[in-house]
């Protein structure tokens, strides 16, 4: 590409910045000419300050860049942070730069005059710079200061230290940490670059506003709209219309918004006031006439930006999490499925081990009532007929084995026949629940051959919650324990119960081989992990084979947590 005059580049301003941010490619360079635009925009940083040209060029870049996800790549630790190679390796991973490229200024320690530089990204721990051959060695001190116009505001510093430094052909690439993490990027970036004034009125401020990926709105201390993005449907007027105009007098949808504690001017004079950002999720906004189905739904952030003494604005940013919203309702309704299935699961493995329990007395009936028939037909025509004690004796064998039965199928039809009127029960207590799953699991053989020790605490605290959720969970649990105590001649168990501050415990002790931590992997202990997302239930436990507790810790009112 041929060098061209500074009209030229002014004329094909937007051409020459859309080919910088899609290619990446920089016009040829003189001698060691420091930044690759400068030639065609004769520009020179320090001598002729900081041109509207550039400003267009880089907005241009930054707005196509913020409609792509930002790289994961890299990042530098602040000084008061690095400890570790391993710990810098995992800044890296959690924090993404912008790979914006900017002029800035700094001053290192060893020489006192201003420096130029190019960034090539930034992030909040730091940034990686481009200059000439210079004598920056790692661990020198750095001071960058934002340009100002002569009635603009003072300049802003702020510090850093050199990590690395790498030479690039006839450039150096360094690396440096700043002494504190910058909170906000973007502030930093819209400071460096100029006033507020300057940037409101700056022809490629709009263009801003609207590459950014959701509907913006920037509004004053005195909750005047200084700028709006044009791809939003909040403020369905044009943007410059509504400039100076007060957001409480707006025409604007988001009072519309329905959401706990949702107020527009409150959440914004708030912002202002703590100088701290907010988030608001899944607000709500109904259709009229339209089903609940129909309703969008959003989330609303306010971010205060400061770009110099007396110069606070908020930065409100509306996405559209619709889709989202219904795609966790789905879910939702499909976990309510899938854990209506489990509680037939849970009763299933009940009642199929009851069968095999129903099995013995059955067959000894039927046994009881063959022997009765043999005697009555052996004794046809005889003289001397069988003692009447014979007879009261098989008869009463086979109606306590008949009562066996029923206790059997009682318990079960009792408890199925509960589950089907719903989770009526609001108010649990761990001693009453611990009971009842006793008289669940007392059928079975197997669980009789347990000794099961109780300590329950008198007068215990009751909580809220779904009763046949914990009903299901400890069944589950007693039953997946009683499996590992098959192959013992000695089994125990021992049940407590308890009070911490404000907490209600149950502990369940037994002498089995110690379960598989974290219990959900346990086949037949999903159900843990529902109590927990469910009721924030705190689940422990503690020992190994022969000697393990599981505890659970419950707040006593649950009553902000329950979900129905």
């Amino acid at each position: 590409m041929k060098e061209i005059s500074r009209p030229q580049a002014i004329r094909t301003n937007r051409e020459c910045s859309l080919f910088f941010s899609i290619t990446g490619k920089y016009f040829p360079l003189k001698g060691k000419n420091l930044y690759p635009i400068s030639q065609a925009f004769d520009f020179n940083p320090i001598n002729k300050g900081y041109p509207p040209i550039f400003q267009e060029y880089f907005w241009s870049f930054f707005c196509i860049y913020l409609k792509k996800k930002p790289e994961r790549t890299t990042l530098y630790m602040p000084a008061q942070e690095e400890k570790s190679a391993h710990s810098v390796a995992r800044e890296r991973r959690k924090y993404p730069r912008l790979p914006v490229q900017i002029p800035v200024y700094f001053k290192a320690n060893s020489n006192k005059e201003q420096q130029a530089a190019l960034t090539m990204d930034i992030s909040p721990y730091g940034l990686k710079i481009l200059t000439p051959e210079t004598d920056i060695s790692s661990g020198s001190k750095i001071q960058f200061i934002a340009p100002t116009r002569d009635a603009g505001p003072a300049p802003a510093r702020v510090e850093g230290r050199v990590i690395w430094t790498e030479k690039d052909q006839d450039k150096i690439r360094t690396g440096i940490a700043f002494e504190n993490r910058i909170e906000d990027v973007l502030s930093y970036l819209l400071f460096m670059l100029s006033s507020r004034d300057s940037l409101l009125n700056a022809p490629f401020f709009q263009s801003l506003l609207d590459g950014l990926p959701d509907s913006s709105i920037l509004v004053d201390a005195d909750l005047r709209i200084l700028a709006i993005s044009s791809n939003q449907y909040f403020l369905p007027c044009d943007p410059k219309l509504l400039r100076g105009e007060k957001i409480g007098s707006a025409p604007t949808i988001l009072k519309q918004l329905a959401g706990e504690d949702f107020d527009l001017n409150k959440a914004i004079s708030k912002c202002f006031f703590n100088n701290k950002p907010l988030h608001f999720s899944a607000l709500s906004l109904e259709r009229s006439g339209q089903g609940p189905e129909e309703n969008r739904y959003f989330n609303v952030n306010f971010m205060p930006l400061t770009l110099g003494p007396g110069q606070q604005m908020v930065l409100v940013q509306i996405k559209d999490v619709t889709a989202l919203c219904q795609l966790k309702e789905k879910i939702k309704e499909k976990n309510n499925a899938l854990w209506s299935q489990y509680k037939f699961l849970i009763m299933g493995q009940i009642v199929d081990e009851l069968l095999e329990d129903l099995i013995s007395p059955l067959s000894a009936v039927v046994g009881r009532l063959d022997l009765l028939t043999m005697k009555m037909n052996s004794v046809k025509g005889s003289e001397s007929p069988g003692s009447a004690d014979d007879w009261l004796r098989e008869l009463n064998i086979i109606s306590g084995l008949v009562d066996q039965i029923t206790e059997f199928c009682t318990v079960a039809a009792k408890r199925r026949e509960r589950e089907k009127l719903g989770s009526m029960e609001k108010t649990i207590s761990f001693n009453k629940l611990v009971d009842e799953t006793l008289v669940v699991l007392k059928p079975k053989s197997s669980f009789r051959k347990v000794n099961v020790r109780l300590n329950f605490k008198k007068d215990l605290p009751e909580f809220k919650g779904d009763y046949f959720d914990w009903l299901n969970a400890l069944i589950a649990l007693f039953q997946i324990i009683l499996k590992e105590m098959k192959s013992l001649s000695r089994k125990e168990m021992v049940v407590t119960t308890d009070v911490q501050d404000e907490y209600v415990l149950l502990s369940v002790s037994h002498n089995a081989r110690a379960l598989k931590i974290p219990l959900e992997k346990e086949i037949g202990l999903g159900i843990l992990e529902i109590l927990r997302e469910k009721y924030g239930v705190s689940i422990k436990t503690s020992g190994s084979n022969g000697c393990q507790t599981i505890t659970f810790r419950v707040k006593k009112e649950q009553e902000e947590s329950f979900v129905d």
